[in-house]
């Protein structure tokens, strides 16, 4: 339990695991580059096209398409990750999320917040905070690294149960 008189708190992601989706994006994007050439290189020449020589090329198409689409999504969900904050002090938390270029920021003070809630939505856990002029704030681990962990704090501080809807 988090005594409610503790100063100000910051929540961020892990600048090493934020760090760590960027690499996987730039890997992604250099292995699609590696497929692209191995379709180029089974491609040509022209003549002597076989079912195997095609379903080659097919899968290594496929490949490259993934892995160009996975790495700038990647670095989008990065710096989602990066920009992310939840700031705790005693009157309140304040949120900052989406990008740099699109910030949403809310603050909620302690006293009228009416809810910590979970959701599962087909894979996906979501948690939110809403106040009791019905602002609502929602995040997930494509916003914060460890959602749980944030929620159940806001939880304690608020003074509420974490709810399953």
């Amino acid at each position: 339990m988090v005594d409610v008189g503790v100063e100000q708190t910051v929540y961020r992601n892990n600048p090493v695991m934020v760090g760590l989706v960027f690499i996987l994006g730039g890997i992604s994007l250099f292995l699609a580059l590696c497929m692209g050439i191995l379709v180029l290189a089974t491609l040509f020449p022209l003549h002597g096209f076989t079912f195997q020589r095609f379903t080659s090329l097919f899968w290594w198409a496929m490949g490259t398409l993934v892995f160009g689409g996975m790495g700038p999504g990647l670095w989008q969900i990065g710096f989602q990750l990066a920009f992310a904050q939840a700031r705790m002090d005693p009157r309140g938390v304040a949120f900052r999320l989406g990008t740099r270029r699109k910030p949403v920021e809310r603050f909620f003070p302690w006293a009228q917040t009416a809810a910590v809630w979970h959701k599962r939505v087909g894979n996906a856990q979501y948690y939110g905070l809403q106040g009791v002029d019905g602002q609502t704030v929602q995040f997930s681990s494509y916003t914060f690294l460890r959602p749980r962990k944030l929620a159940r704090t806001l939880a304690a501080r608020a003074g509420r149960p974490l709810q399953e809807l």
